[in-house]
């Protein structure tokens, strides 16, 4: 990667993903952001409490992740520009379940 690691969810601690966090949803979270692609990149570990149904990880947790990392990429690259902006749409069409007690890479960018 081209970028830092480690970074903190810019949306601060009293979001609804942190909270998920300390109440152990997930696990492992790591914020990476690659500055010379625009793009940030979430590693983390879904837990047994994320299911929908048990084994598979409940849709509404993958869009909170989209919605949640395509924030931070418009945090981390454009809001010194245009100040703060707020999800309009969000539309996910799934095409396989997400397993439960997995590791993930959630990425997300900005095309310039």
């Amino acid at each position: 990667l081209g970028g830092e690691t480690g970074h903190n969810q810019v949306h601060g601690e009293d979001t609804f993903l942190s909270t998920l966090h300390t109440a152990g949803v997930f696990h492992d979270p790591m914020l990476l952001v690659d500055a010379e692609y625009s793009n940030v990149l979430l590693t983390m570990r879904t837990g047994r409490d994320t299911a929908g149904h048990p084994g598979w990880t409940h849709g509404g947790f993958t869009s909170l992740l989209m919605d949640e990392m395509a924030g931070q990429a418009y945090a981390e690259f454009v809001q010194r520009e245009r100040g703060p902006g707020m999800t309009a749409n969000l539309t996910v069409n799934y095409t396989a379940p997400l397993p439960t007690e997995a590791d993930l890479l959630v990425m997300a960018g900005v095309e310039r």
